[in-house]
């Protein structure tokens, strides 16, 4: 019985894991070409593969953007590219890094249950 009762349990812990780990976070950004053209953008937080600096070409040069890259959902291999400025990139970073330290939070006060055979 009481076997019976902690297997239930464990399958409803791993469900509940496993729902969680489905539904990503999303970060949604301003994006602005090197013209000054704005949009809006979201993008799962675990598809973020990096920010980097990005050259506008002329007449645009004097423009600071930054690239987001996300890694794409349909071809493989390859990344979806938003272009954002300076102060929109050091949002996003700060949006993850905030993911992190809340994941790394819950990990260390989360109480683990420790399933033994006696």
């Amino acid at each position: 019985m009481i076997r019976t009762i902690f297997a239930a349990l464990f399958l409803l812990l791993l469900t509940a894991v496993s729902a969680a780990a489905g539904s990503s976070y999303m970060v949604t950004f301003q994006t602005t070409d090197c013209n000054g053209d704005t949009g809006i953008a979201s993008v799962e937080i675990n598809r973020i593969y990096k920010i980097q600096t990005v050259a506008c070409e002329p007449p645009y040069q004097a423009a600071r953007r930054k690239q987001v890259l996300a890694t794409s959902k349909t071809l493989h291999g390859s990344y979806d590219v938003f272009t954002v400025d300076e102060k929109e990139a050091i949002n996003i970073q700060k949006q993850i890094q905030a993911y992190m330290d809340a994941r790394r939070k819950l990990l260390e006060n989360s109480n683990p249950i420790i399933l033994h055979d006696n």
